[in-house]
């Protein structure tokens, strides 16, 4: 199979997956969807963790310290309640869950991926721990997804950042995915605006208007498969009343190891 951009849409197979094939997909698209990027036994690993770490915090099992942990919020000067309202939104800070972060980076050093997103970004990476997350989108959750732009709370135009969002379910018919606009843009669009339920939401209406409901891309995701977008990609959850299962997923945001994002608890690829 040739590394190409199949039906107009930046996606690449883990095994074409090189610092030149994400490079010129992210450079055209602003995003690339990478398939099979987690080895099979990875992805039931990270699922089972991942299952576990909210079967946990939401027996409230966290505020136990006698019990082995899979989420510590205590780890990282964090609190129960603090953590109570990321997982509103169907996210858990890896600050918060080591075994399930020492786990993820061990299947990513088994990639491509560290090495590709380095030479996008100009110098050795590092997971971020703060921003990185694992993720739930429930069917039932009462909450809106909304469009945005990551760089709304990741240090604007101008930050040097990847994510790495990996699917732990097949997910983007039966199960929430994720809709996006397969192109490189250069600026953020007016977020916030009135009627918004957070600050950096996109209004539906002007993202259509802006860059074309028609343009849109719905991906279908298999379990390990990864789509990988820079911090001005328009994205948001996709759901439909359809869908039948619940999805869990990883968000993997990537810093340059520089002195600038000590902040973000950068936990080292080894092979980056």
């Amino acid at each position: 199979m040739n590394a190409e951009v199949l039906d107009d849409y930046p996606r690449i197979d883990a095994r074409e997956l090189t610092p030149e094939t994400l490079t010129a997909r992210l450079a055209s698209h602003g995003c690339c969807l990478v398939s099979n990027l987690l080895k099979m036994s990875d992805v039931l690993t990270l699922r089972e963790l991942a299952r576990a770490t909210y079967a946990e915090f939401d027996a409230g099992a966290a505020a136990d310290p006698v019990k082995p942990l899979l989420v510590d919020p205590k780890a990282y000067g964090e609190n129960y309640s603090n953590i109570k309202g990321f997982r509103a939104f169907g996210s858990i800070p890896m600050t918060c869950c080591l075994p399930f972060t020492e786990a993820l980076c061990a299947a990513l050093e088994r990639t491509a991926m560290p090495p590709s997103i380095s030479a996008w970004l100009g110098g050795r990476a590092g997971l971020s721990l703060n921003a990185s997350s694992v993720r739930l989108s429930e069917l039932d959750a009462k909450v809106r997804r909304v469009f945005h732009q990551d760089g709304n709370f990741l240090g604007g135009v101008a930050a040097q950042t990847l994510n790495c969002w990996i699917a732990l379910d097949p997910c983007g018919k039966d199960a929430p995915g994720l809709e996006v606009f397969p192109r490189r843009m250069d600026r953020l669009l007016a977020a916030g605006t009135e009627g918004s339920v957070v600050k950096w939401e996109i209004d539906e209406t002007l993202v259509y208007r802006e860059l074309g409901v028609e343009n849109r891309w719905i991906p279908e995701f298999n379990p390990g498969d990864a789509f990988v977008f820079d911090h001005l990609h328009v994205h948001r959850t996709y759901v439909t009343d359809s869908m039948i299962r619940n999805r869990h997923a990883i968000e993997c945001w990537m810093f340059p190891t520089l002195e600038v994002n000590r902040s973000m608890l950068l936990a080292w690829l080894e092979n980056a």
